[in-house]
């Protein structure tokens, strides 16, 4: 998501200087204006200060290695620059690196972006925790980036990944509907059924007219029976995440609980809406499938 986020900030007229460590990614943004470093040293000589390094890199070792590993942001940045973290990180282990990032002199935004790679052309929604004055420093862009009224600031540190925690586990929820609806379709007593019609049509004025519906029909339009998707559904970690808080916090969450649960045994169970599930995330999010 951040080469397309990075393209668009320089068509809206943002100065932006990127690093990736795939050199195809790089080259790519370089054509579109954006203005390449070979390493993060040179990334940040190239900033005037207070600089802003936002991070679009999957959760994990990935994240803490680019900021308090070897060579890492902390090591290199000044009093009052910002990190942004971008990516779909754990709430608690955000708040915990923003006290880390804070003891050194440095702000701290946690930013939930969601839209998948389709966001590139609609525009992306952000859901932004940390330092306020940080968030007033970087806001133009994430104007600039989102679709009006697509963005907030919501408080402290870790305030911005949980909201994009929770808003993942519904989104795991209302995938889990749309699939066993569609299921009931195929597999009814009415006969035959032209699923990818249905979609479509449901796509233009209904209650569950939706974005999510607008993928289903997409892939369904590609292939009816979705005969070349293993019904295998991946997960990236944060509707458990969701389910762990609503349990420790004795909060009823059951809709989003069984729609993690389903995740884990369609490993075990290709149905069909195991399938469309699956093609749903590969069309939002670009997300893997397992193909037969």
């Amino acid at each position: 998501m951040g080469l397309p986020m990075s393209m668009n900030a320089v068509r809206a007229g943002h100065d932006i200087y990127g690093f990736d460590l795939d050199r195809a990614v790089c080259a790519t943004a370089k054509k579109q204006g954006v203005k390449i470093a070979p390493n993060l040293q040179e990334l940040i000589k190239q900033l005037s200060a207070p600089r802003v390094i936002w991070l679009m890199l999957p959760n994990g070792k990935a994240v803490e290695e680019a900021i308090f590993g070897k060579g890492g942001l902390i090591t290199i940045l000044k009093k009052e620059d910002t990190i942004i973290d971008g990516g779909n990180s754990n709430w608690r282990v955000s708040a915990n690196r923003a006290q880390r990032v804070n003891e050194v002199g440095l702000r701290w935004l946690d930013m939930g972006v969601s839209g998948g790679t389709v966001a590139a052309e609609r525009g992306y929604a952000m859901m932004a925790g940390g330092d306020r004055t940080a968030f007033r420093q970087v806001e133009p862009l994430i104007k600039d980036l989102t679709q009006v009224g697509g963005y907030g600031y919501f408080g402290n540190a870790g305030a911005g990944h949980f909201i994009k925690m929770v808003h993942n586990s519904i989104e795991y929820g209302m995938m889990e509907a749309i699939a066993e609806g569609f299921n009931l379709l195929k597999n009814g007593p009415v006969g035959k059924i032209d699923a990818e019609k249905v979609a479509r049509v449901w796509n233009h004025g209904t209650i569950v007219e939706s974005f999510l519906m607008e993928m289903a029909q997409q892939a369904l339009v590609k292939d009816a029976n979705l005969n070349n998707l293993k019904g295998y559904v991946e997960d990236t970690g944060e509707g458990k995440w969701a389910v762990e808080e609503a349990v420790n916090h004795a909060i009823p969450y059951t809709v989003n609980t069984e729609a993690v649960y389903a995740r884990f045994s369609s490993r075990d169970n290709g149905d069909f809406a195991n399938k469309l599930l699956a093609a749903m995330r590969n069309k939002f999010g670009g997300h893997a499938f397992r193909k037969k």
